[in-house]
């Protein structure tokens, strides 16, 4: 797709979503009288939890680039998770992961095919982890509190078996004499590569269970601020849901797209919109706090980085390659 399309995509989907809420807000105002009366230490715990989660994500990065030996300093990892949030604010369509990428080759010589291999991996890991507990979460409600969506159950039950063939069964292909079927190739090899590793690939999943615990957390938090008392499970399922709010980030920050999943799954449990657009904005206002105070220090830290590589000699990387 073309920038111009994809701005105008970008900016139509933002204004939409604008649009719905400010209507939705005048014909519910009496709901959202209490949008003020929360609790501040609910909201403090909130902002912890965001933190640490954080790092969390930071860590699978760290993970990755062990396994390559190429050793990230805590600035680097944790940094690169921050930067990568505050650019995915100011350029849509995951901008964060292109500024990762370039600091990654620029200062570790890390090829892009490779860096594109370590995507692959945080997103199908992620898919196939949150499908088995989205899958889990449906089946406990249901034999629990006898009733479910069966939409959301197909949609794991799909990403649970394309994500279990892709890890499994993952072919490995030839290097092609063409330019781009060469580089998609890489890609391929290098994701083939990863599941091979059993220990990794484990690494890997604990980190992003890791993440669902602290995403738990955070939906259970934001929902008790404003004295809605929702189940762990419940709550675990909400932060499932919004673990493939990746699928369609097409506005900055997924402004709109991850307040319409909370909004769309609080309805399974009979929560009305109003309450979860209050519970929704506030892990929008907290986040964005967080990332629009740590981004800009992390960002000038990391360029420090890439003034001083731009600088020096240029080294060949001596991390390991992907390619067997």
């Amino acid at each position: 797709m073309h920038t111009k399309s994809r701005k105008f995509l970008s900016l139509a989907i933002l204004l939409l979503f604008v649009i719905w809420i400010i209507f939705y807000i005048k014909g519910h105002i009496s709901e959202f009288s209490g949008i003020l009366c929360l609790s501040l230490r609910l909201v403090a715990t909130l902002a912890v939890v965001l933190l640490v989660d954080s790092i969390a994500l930071g860590l699978f990065t760290k993970v990755l680039m062990d396994y390559l030996n190429i050793h990230l300093k805590f600035k680097e990892w944790y940094g690169l998770s921050i930067v990568s949030n505050l650019w995915n604010y100011i350029i849509p369509f995951q901008g964060g992961a292109g500024a990762r990428a370039l600091y990654l080759k620029k200062v570790h010589n890390f090829a892009v095919p490779q860096f594109l291999a370590t995507m692959l991996a945080l997103y199908f890991i992620s898919f196939f982890v949150n499908a088995v507990i989205g899958l889990f979460c449906i089946l406990y409600i249901y034999f629990n509190y006898h009733y479910t969506n069966i939409i959301v159950f197909f949609f794991f039950a799909v990403v649970f078996m394309t994500t279990s063939v892709l890890m499994l069964f993952s072919p490995k292909v030839p290097e092609f004499k063409n330019w781009v079927l060469r580089k998609i190739s890489e890609v391929i090899n290098a994701w083939y590569a990863i599941c091979g590793q059993s220990v990794l690939v484990i690494k890997l999943i604990l980190i992003i269970l890791l993440h669902a615990v602290f995403e738990l957390l955070t939906v259970y938090f934001a929902f008790q601020a404003y004295g809605v008392s929702l189940s762990f499970v419940k709550c675990l399922l909400l932060s499932t849901l919004l673990a493939f709010s990746v699928l369609i980030k097409i506005t900055p920050g997924s402004l709109g797209v991850t307040e319409g999943i909370i909004v769309f799954g609080a309805q399974i449990f009979g929560i009305p919109p109003a309450q979860s657009l209050l519970a929704a904005g506030l892990i929008r206002v907290v986040n964005l706090v967080l990332i629009f105070t740590l981004g800009p220090v992390y960002n000038y830290v990391l360029s420090l980085n890439l003034k001083m590589t731009n600088n020096a000699d240029v080294i060949p990387g001596n991390g390991r390659d992907f390619r067997r």
